[in-house]
């Protein structure tokens, strides 16, 4: 068999099967991702985009709270106790502004983005506290601040991350009331802990609204995904998905292996459709795309190329395999439900992946189906590579 086709029949366990098949079922997806995850690359662009416009405005507030506590500072010098601290604190809280801008890409597009937004949010709470308590307590102007960070709370965080950093701040805002020096007007603290807890209801609310959005939208996209890489009609891949799966199986093979590809279409389609009609065509292509994929083996895939044309894309398969799936197609495909005879013509090739590509296992199929007709139909043909031609074909049945 190596002599005559160039081939060694592959006999990998089925447990080495579904290792190396995990990979190419990625591959093969790869066109659904691309409206997913082209979805998630656009996802993650605009994710990155929004986190950064967050970052932007955070440091916007950042400075204008730091200008205003300034200007309070000043007003207030010769009149209130601690003034030069209070400055100091709100220098020390901007000292690390520059260096957030300059790494504000690496800050967004890392994985410790989330933790950094939430320390940074975390430290706000800590400098309100501290200038609060050296201000007289929470009678202070500067208490009203714990709105500002409790607000910025619902610019892209997770529920989880509302939940922390409200617990925290809420807790920073008792804190303050117990370190106040002076006695704490109840009708003062009420309202503003009232004021807090309702910031951080509607933001809380308000990010459950946003997460609900977004899984409305990713189940869109789910959805459009799947119109985008599947045929309507057969359930199968449709031409574009298809080729990206022959492409992706080359670039992403796991080792050096066999992937085959058989290309086939129904015998006389044409006839089927001029004597009983396209409804009576269309179903049968809808049962066959059924058939074919109920057939097909774990990590196998199946595709709509056009009209009556179909493939399957074989990983990590050798030639004998590549036949015996061919026949069993063929078998399954005779004895359909359809009030019509349906015979298929079937063109196998098996190509290893350190020694082809996409492109040529797609044309030596194609060959191999176009021999399958000119033989008279109703057979499978063996693409067969020798020494001396790139063309051989070989019947398989």
């Amino acid at each position: 068999m190596r002599g005559l086709h160039g081939y060694r029949p592959t006999s990998t366990p089925h447990a080495t099967r579904r290792r190396l098949f995990a990979r190419l079922i990625r591959a093969r997806t790869q066109g659904q991702r691309q409206v997913e995850t082209g979805a998630g690359i656009a996802d993650e662009e605009s994710q990155r985009s929004l986190w950064l416009r967050q970052l932007y405005a955070g440091l916007a507030a950042y400075f204008g709270v730091g200008l205003a506590l300034c200007l309070y500072v000043a007003s207030t010098w010769s009149s209130a106790p601690n003034r030069d601290a209070i400055l100091l604190v709100t220098l020390i809280g901007l000292a690390p502004s520059p260096v957030i801008l300059r790494y504000r890409k690496a800050i967004v597009n890392g994985r410790f983005r989330e933790p950094f937004f939430m320390a940074w949010n975390a430290a706000c709470y800590v400098m309100i506290l501290v200038m609060t308590t050296l201000d007289g307590g929470i009678a202070s102007p500067i208490a009203l601040l714990w709105f500002f960070p409790t607000i910025y709370l619902l610019f892209g965080y997770a529920l989880r991350a509302i939940l922390f950093c409200g617990a925290f701040g809420v807790a920073t805002y008792l804190l303050s009331a117990s370190l106040s020096p002076a006695p704490v007007p109840y009708s003062l603290f009420a309202l503003q802990l009232i004021l807090i807890g309702d910031g951080l209801m509607l933001v809380w609310l308000g990010a459950h609204s946003r997460d609900q959005r977004e899984q409305r939208v990713a189940s869109l996209r789910k959805q459009l995904a799947a119109l985008a890489s599947t045929d309507a009609l057969t359930g199968c891949l449709n031409q574009h998905a298809f080729g990206r799966a022959i492409a992706g199986a080359f670039e992403s093979a796991v080792a050096p292996s066999d992937v085959a590809l058989l290309a086939f279409d129904v015998d006389h389609f044409k006839q089927i459709n001029d004597r009983h009609g396209h409804v009576v065509g269309d179903d049968v292509l809808r049962q066959l795309g059924a058939c074919l994929r109920g057939l097909i083996r774990h990590g196998d895939v199946a595709g709509r190329l056009g009209g009556d044309e179909f493939a399957v894309l074989c990983p990590h398969t050798g030639v004998n395999d590549a036949i015996r799936l061919a026949e069993r197609l063929r078998t399954g495909v005779a004895k359909l439900p359809v009030g019509v005879t349906l015979t298929l013509s079937v063109g196998i090739c098996s190509l290893h992946t350190t020694a082809g590509d996409a492109e040529t296992l797609r044309r030596r199929a194609d060959r191999a189906l176009y021999a399958a007709k000119r033989q008279g139909r109703n057979r499978s043909v063996l693409f067969a590579v020798s020494d001396n031609t790139d063309w051989a074909p070989e019947t398989a049945t």
